[in-house]
């Protein structure tokens, strides 16, 4: 049984035991819960996985010094990437098929619009650099229950047609391929 953060972990190692679960893993990828209360009942439940798990070794060490864990009971198992797939190769067809002009510069992100994904920040760095006079257009790809809110606040900031929400894509290899900077 794999429980993925704190919203499945109490109640999967409690189903996961009283089901007869040879083994119980427990991931995180970067949203770790940090109320007190639950910092100690984290640290309590992780001892009783047999595993806890985390995307990389900075990720490993912040959730060793946030919840009191032993960072050597964390194991790190990268995401995985498709190189062939991602290749920096498909930068011209990527750019093309966006309609992009060389000499511009594209800014962009991929991921849920959430507030933990941090999109405005994104946008607001975006009309800084157009206001100091940098020739960039920005991409966001993704969806989710932010998106009429991120619209308004990048129309606030006067930015569309310099920034395009291009929703859930399943081309992602493509657009990622025209990004100049992530």
């Amino acid at each position: 049984l794999h429980t993925h953060g704190w919203a499945t972990l109490v109640e999967g190692l409690a189903a996961g035991r009283l089901a007869g679960i040879p083994v119980i893993v427990h991931g995180e990828h970067g949203t770790l819960e940090t109320r007190e209360r639950n910092l100690v009942l984290q640290r309590w439940l992780w001892k009783r996985v047999d595993r806890v798990l985390s995307v990389s070794s900075l990720l490993a060490d912040r959730m060793a010094a946030t919840v009191g864990f032993p960072v050597d009971r964390i194991t790190t198992i990268r995401n995985g990437v498709d190189l062939e797939r991602f290749s920096p190769e498909r930068r011209t067809a990527g750019r093309t098929a966006l309609g992009f002009a060389e000499g511009e510069i594209v800014i962009g992100t991929v991921g849920r619009m959430l507030p933990v994904k941090d999109h405005r920040s994104f946008i607001t760095a975006v009309a800084q650099l157009r206001t100091a006079g940098h020739r960039v257009r920005a991409l966001i790809v993704g969806d989710g229950p932010l998106r009429e809110e991120t619209e308004g606040f990048a129309g606030s900031l006067g930015l569309p047609p310099a920034l395009a929400l291009l929703g859930n894509r399943v081309d992602v290899e493509t657009v990622l391929g025209s990004f100049d900077i992530f």
